[in-house]
């Protein structure tokens, strides 16, 4: 089937025989992929649409690799993940677009990079990094969340960087 353009149940198909053995837990699509997501739900695999803001999700990739959440490496082959370097490596903003004030990335050899950041931004969105906080981070989280619910029923105190625990044992 060269140089032809593939159905929605022949990619799906495809999946399946690309990815069969590993558990996937959910697949991000374009919100523009309709037929395609039909397809998969059809064929029972867990689809969900992609968070599609570009400018926050590649904000949100570049913050991984900033961060050194996110890393990609080749594998022993040297051909892991090679289109993903490539598109990684060759990431232009579009010039055009940026003199009329609009940011855009430039639309070309994108499949690979659009995909890590539709699964990323959608799945992990809402964190500012992929590293698990540790349990005290939690409990100081969990507190600041209860302060902010109710803050004038909580045994802490308010400065100008908000809700600060209530010193225990000792004058103020």
């Amino acid at each position: 089937m060269t140089g032809s353009q593939k159905t929605d149940m022949e990619f799906g198909t495809e999946l399946q025989k690309h990815f069969g053995a590993y558990p996937i837990q959910c697949f991000y699509l374009d919100p523009a992929a309709q037929s395609f997501e039909t397809e998969l739900k059809r064929q029972r695999k867990p689809v969900f649409q992609a968070k599609n803001d570009i400018i926050d999700g590649v904000r949100f990739v570049g913050s991984l690799f900033t961060q050194g959440d996110l890393i990609i490496c080749k594998g022993p082959s040297g051909r892991d993940c090679a289109n993903l370097i490539k598109e990684i490596e060759g990431y232009v903003w579009d010039i055009s677009s940026i003199k009329r004030g609009i940011d855009k990335p430039l639309k070309q050899r994108d499949h690979a990079i659009d995909a890590l950041r539709y699964a990323l931004y959608s799945h992990f969105g809402a964190m500012n990094t992929l590293k698990q906080p540790s349990k005290l981070e939690r409990h100081q989280q969990a507190e600041q969340r209860r302060w902010q619910q109710n803050p004038m029923g909580y045994p802490g105190f308010t400065n100008s960087q908000g809700w600060q625990p209530q010193p225990t044992g000792g004058m103020i």
